[in-house]
């Protein structure tokens, strides 16, 4: 990744990488990161090198040109001078690479910041396709959620960014009486450390508890649901272990039976792909919930079910 200094590179790459947004860095250090994605069903390892920032002036390393599979160029939409130092970089890493076809994408960050913004969507667009480059606009902010103390979004509230294991040690008292999702798509629960009942937000507005399918006002911690592409799919199973019927998905269900489930109950499943889920207690989408992401699942207990009570499952989409 390439970039001028200073613009949100490096916060780009660790909420990609880490899902959390991380505000300060150090601009001058270079640091490679790995993860596991899976695009059209195939899993691939993808190592992400994080570049010092650079200006007009720098001069590339030669290792910036082995074993390089792409480029991502990053400029910020609320910044003219890096759109324009974008623009150099490109020049200089032509120079370095030669001829040699190597897929680049273009990304406009900071998009989350309308009052601030001199790039348009038009402009990066336009550079991207005179580059014959792929083009994105993006923000280290995608995932975001604002909780409030009193219902209708008002009184004390708390943003978050990432990972929250419990609210009170972020000066913030474990009641929410309303919820504004900006962005992402997270899954709360009703006692810190990620424990208790599990509620899923989508992008939108929940003005009250009731909104979420709560009881009650009770809420101690949350973090973003990780999900990195549009590849569906999930098997259930009769008995724990992965024995007994099995039948798979890879659209919404708001019916088990009607698909010719035997039972009212999930023992084990597998999620495949790069998708999250969410099963329901009770048909229609109704009930407890329970999140299940990529793995094995054994037995109920591993999707913290206290029963194995599903009948109905859907997909998380709604990702912004």
């Amino acid at each position: 990744m390439l970039q001028l200094q200073h613009h949100g590179k490096s916060s780009l790459t660790i909420q990609f990488v880490e899902g959390q947004f991380v505000d300060s860095y150090d601009p001058t250090i270079e640091n490679t990161f790995t993860k596991l994605i899976t695009v059209n069903g195939q899993e691939y390892h993808l190592q992400l090198v994080d570049t010092a920032g650079q200006d007009e002036y720098s001069i590339f390393p030669q290792t910036y040109s082995i074993d390089i599979n792409g480029y991502i160029l990053v400029y910020s939409v609320t910044s003219i001078k890096s759109f324009e130092v974008i623009k150099v970089i490109h020049g200089k890493l032509l120079d370095m690479v030669g001829k040699v076809q190597i897929p680049i994408m273009l990304v406009g960050n900071k998009k989350d910041l309308h009052m601030e913004r001199v790039i348009s969507y038009e402009e990066g667009k336009a550079l991207a396709e005179s580059w014959n480059a792929a083009f994105l606009e993006s923000s280290a902010k995608e995932n975001q959620i604002i909780l409030y103390e009193g219902k209708h979004f008002t009184g004390r509230k708390l943003e978050v960014y990432g990972d929250c294991d419990n609210f009170q040690d972020r000066g913030f008292m474990n009641r929410v009486n309303s919820i504004r999702v900006e962005s992402g798509a997270w899954v709360c629960f009703d006692h810190p450390d990620f424990r208790g009942q599990q509620f899923i937000l989508e992008h939108g507005d929940y003005p009250d508890f009731f909104r979420w399918n709560g009881h009650n006002d009770h809420m101690g911690s949350c973090r973003p649901i990780g999900m990195h592409g549009e590849n569906f799919r999930l098997e259930i199973f009769e008995g724990c272990n992965f024995t007994g019927q099995c039948l798979e998905f890879q659209e919404d269900c708001p019916f088990l039976q009607s698909q010719g489930w035997s039972k009212n109950c999930v023992n084990a499943i597998k999620v495949y792909g790069d998708g999250a889920w969410v099963l329901y207690e009770e048909p229609n989408y109704r009930g407890r919930m329970y999140l299940v992401e990529r793995g094995d699942f054994r037995s109920c207990s591993d999707w913290e079910a206290h029963n194995a009570r599903i009948q109905s499952l859907r997909r998380v989409v709604n990702y912004f």
